[in-house]
């Protein structure tokens, strides 16, 4: 059965990376601006066709948004966009700031260990902390248990996505909208 896809609405206004780049012109080195920047741009292009994107079929002629485990995989895909987007950021101030307990072998600055380091540091930890610190690890949570090995062992995986949909991208704008907050000297 052949099925068509529609969006709806079918226009979407792709912002420009040179706009983009004064959205986070608190990222001072270039090199981590524009892989911010691109990164940011192909999360706001996913929210919108996760948003947008409908169906039909011989079977359904009035268009439909796209099915529960379709919609999940959109879902994990910008939680990791998004996550990624703020591990950076945060990476980038945290070594611009000399945090003591980021760690000194690059290939273990994970997610956690960023978080930890601001934590950890006084001034970080007021910036960061209440509301956002706790967001931030639930998605560090939520990103560490939707790659495929964890979501294969745990059936609810895909279910509490489809959930929490809306809310999760809510949250997940709310904390790019802070990161874009974030300056250091």
């Amino acid at each position: 059965m052949v099925t068509n896809f529609s969006l709806v609405p079918k226009d979407f206004v792709i912002p420009s990376l040179k706009n983009l780049r004064r959205e986070w012109q608190n990222i001072t080195d270039k090199a981590f601006q524009e892989t911010i920047v691109r990164e940011y741009q192909y999360f706001k292009f996913l929210v919108y066709v996760l948003n947008s994107l409908h169906y039909t079929s011989e079977i359904v002629k009035n268009p439909r948004k796209i099915s529960f485990d379709l919609r999940a995989s959109f879902i994990k895909s910008a939680i990791i966009s998004a996550s990624c987007i703020m591990e950076a950021v945060l990476l980038f101030h945290a070594q611009k700031r000399n945090y003591k307990d980021l760690h000194k072998n690059e290939e273990k600055r994970t997610f956690g260990n960023i978080i930890n380091a601001w934590k950890k540091d006084s001034n970080g930890s007021k910036e960061i902390g209440g509301q956002n610190l706790e967001l931030l690890e639930v998605f560090l949570n939520v990103r560490n248990h939707i790659h495929i090995s964890k979501s294969a062992k745990n059936e609810h995986v895909t279910k509490k996505l489809g959930e929490k949909e809306q809310s999760y991208l809510i949250v997940l704008d709310h904390l790019i909208n802070f990161m874009k907050q974030i300056t250091s000297q």
